[in-house]
């Protein structure tokens, strides 16, 4: 990769995690204002917009990232398109608010959509002009955007609840980050590119964007399902713990996985659009986002409990159990962003696409009886099993289509999971060692004793995997290269 990529991958990170560490500090006050019913209802809320988000991207933010020969002129006819279909889902949602309200079962949703349209209102400025950033490398840039709009919400939202707002304080949250998410990234672009629509450059397009939005649409809605069928079948309150347990989950994916395939996504394309060897450059990106999440996981699974009530409160306590499953899921499931990103950027979304839809129909039965004669815990475990599985699957398809054998994979991720075992092991034992030593120990004694597990384990078994990271490491932030950092600023 090139060294203009590599050097955005420390901007990239720390832009995901601070905004996801200045969401969970909003969590936090906002988990003992509110109630979990009020999480669960933001919740379904949020999985209407982000659908109707991702239908009317289009498929046109994954295409400016994989087209970089892309001209300004093209560019003007891309701008127009993604904010036309921004304003176009805004309207239909305001239309089909209440019947979505009917449908789910939840009345005080129709106004809670109907505010939220703000949120779509305002898509395709966001998302081209983010795009655009990525796509030029401009990774500072983005970096300011994310703490702007991270920043406005975890200040904004726990004001409101504080002040009585309810479940008001998180809609108009979202509608104010939203806000702030248009302006900064609109300013911070590398260019200005005016609105214009040539016929042509549209076919064309949208010929590259079918892919990329089958595979979204069924993805998205392949990792919702379970927020869908826990809402419907087991009612707002248990999706108020059942989605706060998966956004503690996800972080290890948002906060590094999917960060570093923001860099590794339109540099990989460049690289292929060269001819260049994509392969021997994505095992040590693979390599290196295990050695990261998988530990984060790991911990959370096995200290969920003291984690649970040191930090949300005992009346969260029933949320334990499904963060105990979903922590290996969230260990799990960065492995499979940084596969399915690999084969994206060398021309497999449409076969990924085909893969996701399977897998839906079979997640989706899964869950269904899961919830019906189980708990959100159970539907949790379905849930990661079907990762495990998907993963397998996407780790084949790189073998034999895009030129990553099974055994250089399996290379890459053993050390971390050897090492993730035994870490989790240790933290349950600890945990449960402390467990009379109140919450707060017996989660900084679980943390403590896994990591040194952890870490000691790869320094044991594997320490050329150790030397190689903090090699790859030090290339990233600049320490055996001269090359200058992001230009764009």
């Amino acid at each position: 990769m090139e060294e203009h990529a590599v050097r955005g991958v420390p901007w990239t990170l720390l832009s995901y995690a601070a905004a996801r560490g200045l969401m969970l500090l909003a969590m936090i006050p906002l988990a003992r204002l509110l109630e979990p019913a009020d999480f669960g209802i933001v919740a379904l809320g949020m999985l209407v917009i982000a659908l109707a988000r991702l239908l009317s991207d289009l498929g046109l933010g994954s295409t400016m990232l994989y087209r970089p020969d892309l001209d300004r002129s093209q560019l003007r006819t891309l701008l127009t398109l993604m904010v036309a279909s921004g304003v176009a889902a805004s309207l239909v949602l305001v239309a089909v608010a209440p019947l979505l309200a009917i449908a789910l079962r939840e009345p005080r949703l129709t106004w809670v959509l109907v505010a939220l349209a703000g949120v779509l209102l305002l898509n395709g400025v966001i998302w081209f002009h983010e795009s655009l950033i990525v796509r030029e490398l401009a990774f500072k840039r983005r970096f300011v955007t994310q703490l702007a709009q991270s920043g406005v919400y975890a200040i904004g939202a726990p004001l409101l609840a504080l002040a009585g707002a309810g479940v008001w304080s998180l809609v108009f949250g979202q509608l104010a980050a939203a806000v702030t998410s248009a302006v900064v990234a609109s300013a911070l672009a590398p260019f200005r590119v005016r609105p214009g629509l040539d016929r042509a450059v549209a076919r064309d397009l949208f010929g590259v964007s079918a892919g990329f939005m089958s595979l979204g649409v069924v993805t998205f809605i392949r990792q919702n399902v379970d927020y869908l069928v826990v809402g419907r079948t087991l009612g707002a309150s248990s999706l108020g713990y059942y989605s706060m347990a998966y956004r503690l989950t996800e972080l290890p994916s948002s906060a590094v996985a999917e960060p570093v395939a923001r860099v590794t996504f339109p540099a990989f394309s460049r690289m292929r659009t060269r001819n260049e060897d994509v392969a021997s450059a994505f095992v040590p990106v693979l390599r290196l986002v295990a050695l990261v999440t998988v530990p984060m996981g790991v911990l959370l699974s096995a200290t969920s409990d003291p984690f649970t009530r040191t930090v949300f409160g005992e009346e969260w306590a029933p949320m334990v159990p499904a963060l105990t499953a979903l922590g290996i899921w969230g260990a799990v499931r960065p492995t499979w962003t940084t596969l399915g990103w690999y084969l994206n950027s060398v021309g497999e979304a449409a076969v990924l696409a085909r893969y996701t839809a399977v897998s839906l129909v079979l997640l989706t039965a899964a869950a269904a009886v899961a919830a019906t004669v189980g708990t959100i815990t159970t539907v949790a475990w379905v849930v990661t099993t079907e990762i495990v599985l998907l993963t397998v699957v996407y780790a084949r398809r790189a073998d034999r289509a895009a030129g990553v054998p099974l055994r250089q994979q399996l290379g890459a991720l053993l050390p971390a999971w050897s090492a993730g075992a035994l870490c989790w092991l240790a933290a349950r034992a600890t945990v449960t060692a402390l467990d009379g030593e109140g919450t707060a120990v017996a989660l900084v004694g679980g943390i403590a004793a896994g990591s040194l597990v952890f870490v000691g384990t790869l320094l044991l078994v594997a320490p050329d995997v150790v030397r190689q990271a903090i090699r790859q490491v030090g290339r990233t932030l600049g320490r055996d290269s001269d090359v200058t950092t992001d230009s764009a600023t």
